[in-house]
């Protein structure tokens, strides 16, 4: 009833505090060295991350009323709004709304199967198993997509196993890992969230190239050492039980069921691996950038004699919330940097930075981006937020950019701390089988951790490879 209660008060809520923060900026006397317009733009941006974190509204009315807002405030012209809100982005995540062919398929089950089979029932070993698994996964497709997919093998071995929520160990482990690590693994390739399509965009108009490669080379250590640390951590924190021998052959009974691969199923890994090697490719051929390779993809699953998706089915199941949430932070971004706002805001909260040791400094803008993270529910919304101030940090310390851009990149996908504010968590939080407090009390190491990790490995790790 309280979750109930206060997911019924949110929205007013939201609605309340956004007009107060529009309201309160349009009131505001302009400071020295900035406009009404770039006033107006940061207090347009801040209202909606308070209507994208509280949800006070469909995301895709709050986006069409942010859009309308901005030439009525004068900080951009419809024409040049909508030109943003197009950009490929947008296209990349809606062609990749075709990898949701995976979820239809049966290879979470015998992922599942094999890592009960390496593990023996050992829980410490299961955690460690599913948490790659999805991170890996994540790498490619949705980190919601993929998460929903562990979540129901997951939810129905526990319930096998007699693990109760609220009592089992294992299962508040288990559901917390998921969300976790199907998170970071949006890190660890371009293709795993927009947030990394968008980030990637931005860096080119700071003059910085990034292929697919380079990406993953930098993706995949971090990525997956974040990994290792939450999911070492989580028994340590929690003491889960292991998987009865019972529970173990119920899910191997299903697994000798399922018999061989399908043809769908051999499409399906068919077409995904060659659109990771084409975004591979893409490193040396500049035509394979990573929406192309995205939109060839999902036209290949369209193909007649593969027909791994139909085109109610694709509307129907893909994230058109994010395409508008996505288009329209690309706007707000724009807003705040092309009236100056960025700028302004950055020479004055940042003015004493470059007077800190570097590794102090680094250790505190990654400590900070984490915590401001919690509160923000999209990595898009994060990358619009963090990488313009960031860049201007940069400058002005002589700090590497890329690696500073890269910090709010990892941060993104890697929420450890908040509940309600993440959308992944309420997969798995409905169940019961852990609370607020269960995902604090493991958070905050691993989220200290990362932050020293990354403050301290991503100038060097930059460095090496040439940026």
């Amino acid at each position: 009833m309280k979750n109930k209660t206060f997911w019924g008060r949110k929205p007013v809520i939201g609605i309340a505090l956004s007009a107060a923060a529009m309201l309160l900026f349009g009131l505001l006397q302009v400071p020295s060295g900035l406009t009404r317009e770039g006033l107006l733009s940061v207090g347009l941006f801040l209202s909606a991350i308070i209507l994208w974190v509280t949800e006070a509204f469909p995301i895709c009315v709050s986006a069409i009323g942010l859009i309308v807002l901005m030439p009525l405030f004068n900080i951009m012209s419809y024409n040049d709004a909508m030109g943003r809100f197009g950009a490929g982005t947008v296209l990349f995540i809606m062609a990749t709304g075709g990898i949701i062919t995976l979820t239809r398929t049966t290879i979470p089950l015998r992922i599942t199967a094999n890592i009960l089979r390496l593990t023996k029932g050992d829980a410490r070993l299961i955690i460690l198993g599913f948490s790659l698994a999805g991170a890996l996964l994540s790498g490619i497709m949705s980190s919601l997509a993929t998460c929903a997919l562990f979540f129901g093998i997951v939810n129905t071995m526990l319930k096998t196993a007699g693990c109760e929520p609220g009592q089992s160990q294992l299962g508040k482990a288990l559901m917390i890992a998921l969300p976790v690590c199907c998170g970071i693994g949006g890190f660890l390739t371009p293709a795993g969230t927009p947030g990394n399509i968008l980030m990637m965009e931005l860096m080119e108009g700071y003059g910085i190239h990034m292929t697919f490669a380079q990406w993953t080379a930098i993706g995949m250590p971090i990525g997956l050492l974040a990994v290792l640390a939450a999911a070492l951590w989580l028994p340590v924190v929690f003491r889960p039980e292991g998987v009865s021998p019972q529970s173990k052959d119920a899910i191997f009974q299903q697994y000798d069921k399922l018999g061989q691969w399908t043809a769908c199923e051999k499409k399906t890994v068919a077409v995904i691996l060659g659109m990771l090697a084409c975004w591979f490719a893409g490193s040396w051929v500049p035509f394979l950038n990573t929406t192309t390779v995205a939109v060839l993809g999902m036209v290949a699953m369209f193909l007649p004699g593969v027909d791994l998706i139909d085109w109610k089915t694709f509307q129907r199941e893909s994230d058109w919330n994010l395409v508008f949430i996505m288009g329209t932070a690309s706007i707000l971004v724009g807003g705040v940097s092309q009236t100056g706002a960025m700028e302004w805001l950055v020479a004055r909260a940042f003015a004493g930075l470059g007077s800190l040791p570097p590794a102090l400094m680094w250790i505190l803008i990654s400590a900070l981006v984490c915590i401001l993270r919690a509160f923000i529910p999209t990595t898009t919304a994060v990358i619009a937020l963090f990488a313009p101030m960031l860049y201007s940090i940069a400058s002005m310390t002589g700090a590497n950019p890329a690696a500073m851009l890269m910090i709010p990149a990892f941060w993104a996908p890697a929420a450890m701390l908040m509940l309600y504010t993440e959308p992944i968590f309420l997969i798995t939080f409905g169940e019961g089988y852990y609370t607020e407090g269960d995902l604090l009390k493991f958070g905050w190491l691993p989220s200290l951790a990362m932050a020293v990790v990354t403050a301290l490995v991503f100038p060097a790790l930059l460095s090496a490879l040439g940026f």
